[in-house]
């Protein structure tokens, strides 16, 4: 498996190229935006304005282990990069094998995006991660937006699948079978503070 990071540089042309790839897809924008927070969100809202979209929602789900990855931020920055890296496939395969857990998910969605979504004939929603571990988040987003819009279509976007074999697989991806480091990230460092 392949562990990177994305400088905020990086990730500013690997936004770029989601861009590219949603709208060679779709032929056309879509209706709405959903970024799946906190990850999701600033990836959702970067592609948005880059095709012209100024309606964005947002999904939440929490997952098991988050709280404790954001609890144990301060000690991962110090750690070695390499420490890091074992830790993070350790917690991939854990997911691959383990992808159950209770998940809420909430959205955020304004009244007039409610309506405008119930509206149209065929809505197209773009949903969007930074990175698909197990699939369970993405799948459960797409499973509640297609029982709240039946008559819409759900397209799915993530920088990248961690692991070979996800429950739910996004539409389009950079990257496959690799971890990667977000600015976000609780382990992330400038590559020039790896060094």
């Amino acid at each position: 498996m392949q562990v990177i990071t994305l400088s905020p540089p990086l990730l500013d042309r690997a936004c770029e190229s989601m861009s590219e790839m949603v709208m060679d897809m779709l032929a056309s924008a879509p209706d709405i935006v959903v970024g799946i927070q906190s990850g999701g969100a600033p990836i959702a809202e970067s592609i948005a304005a880059r095709i012209g979209i100024a309606n964005i929602a947002y999904a939440s789900a929490t997952r098991p282990g988050s709280t404790v990855r954001s609890l144990m931020a301060p000690l991962l920055k110090r750690l070695p990069r390499g420490v890091n890296n074992v830790l993070r496939s350790a917690e991939s395969r854990l997911l691959r094998h383990n992808p159950g857990g209770d998940r809420k998910v909430a959205f955020s969605i304004s009244g007039e995006m409610v309506a405008m979504i119930a509206m149209a004939k065929a809505p197209v929603l773009l949903v969007v991660d930074d990175a698909v571990d197990s699939g369970k988040t993405l799948s459960e987003v797409v499973t509640r937006l297609k029982s709240m819009y039946p008559h819409a279509r759900v397209v799915t976007a993530a920088v990248a699948v961690t692991t070979p074999d996800p429950i739910f697989r996004p539409d389009i991806s950079l990257y496959a079978d690799t971890l990667v480091r977000f600015p976000w990230s609780a382990d992330y460092s400038s590559p020039a503070e790896a060094d």
